[in-house]
């Protein structure tokens, strides 16, 4: 199997298993360790809403303010009353993020090594752990990338396989760095740009669906929240899944073309 197939081959498995794990790469207020619950609890124990507010889209104020005064209503009679606010603030949190919500997870929930650095530097008003370890990530991969752009740039004019997999090599170690430079000169809206999108304000049909639902939530009990939260969810979960699917169809579809093409050339030659 070629340089070419076993790479094509490894970008579907990355890409698929990133499917599957994108909505918790980026996961840390959705915890009930995240700071997002963490600011509910002191709302909610000093009767202040505007505690977590700061913690949503402007736009969401309405929702957030009604559901925190239902639970306050609520917390003596219903245990539950909590974990019924708990949901909705992450629930809109994370879709002011552009990301559909999932649940919370557990305490305890590992979180990432990076996340707890950048936490750690807001406490102590230093980046340098942060620097350490973002630099470390960076030098090791960038170092493989360009040893095995050195290893494969002086192949035979005629091998045309070997020059295939110097270009591979190449196009990798400078989008890779080239990635990495716009992020650090223009932060994470370079990403958005990347991928086509405009961060939470892309969600602008999600977010007039749900400011016209607004209306009907107001007459909503915590009772009745967790039927109309289900079906919530799952229709903000399905947006984000079926565009992750349609890319990975996409994508798969071509590498297997691709493959299958070079490994018929290869037979008829």
């Amino acid at each position: 199997m070629n340089t070419f197939i076993k790479t094509t081959l490894m970008t579907i498995l990355i890409f698929s298993l990133s499917i599957f794990s994108a909505q918790n790469t980026l996961a840390h207020c959705d915890t009930y360790d995240g700071p997002v619950i963490q600011a509910a609890e002191r709302a909610l124990e000093k009767n202040d809403v505007n505690l977590v507010l700061v913690w949503t889209l402007e736009e969401y104020e309405i929702e957030i303010k009604h559901a925190f005064e239902e639970t306050i209503k609520a917390r003596a009679a219903n245990p539950k009353a909590d974990h019924y606010f708990f949901e909705e603030l992450v629930r809109v949190h994370r879709l002011g993020e552009g990301e559909s919500y999932t649940g919370i997870k557990p305490k305890g929930t590992p979180i990432a090594k990076i996340v707890q650095t950048t936490d750690k530097a807001i406490e102590t008003k230093s980046l340098d752990e942060v620097f350490t370890l973002v630099n470390k990530a960076m030098e090791k991969r960038a170092e493989e990338m360009l040893h095995k752009v050195l290893a494969a740039k002086n192949y035979n004019q005629n091998d045309i396989e070997a020059g295939r997999e110097y270009v591979e090599a190449y196009v990798e170690y400078t989008h890779y760095l080239e990635i990495l430079h716009n992020v650090a000169e223009q932060g994470i809206g370079f990403l958005h740009t990347l991928h086509g999108e405009g961060g939470a304000s892309t969600n602008g049909d999600e977010h007039n669906a749900h400011s016209a639902h607004g209306d009907h939530h107001e007459g909503t009990t915590i009772s009745e929240h967790d039927s109309h939260a289900t079906k919530e969810n799952g229709h903000h979960a399905l947006n984000h899944e079926s565009y992750f699917l349609i890319i990975g169809s996409v994508i798969l579809g071509i590498c297997v073309f691709i493959c299958v093409f070079r490994i018929i050339s290869k037979k008829k030659s």
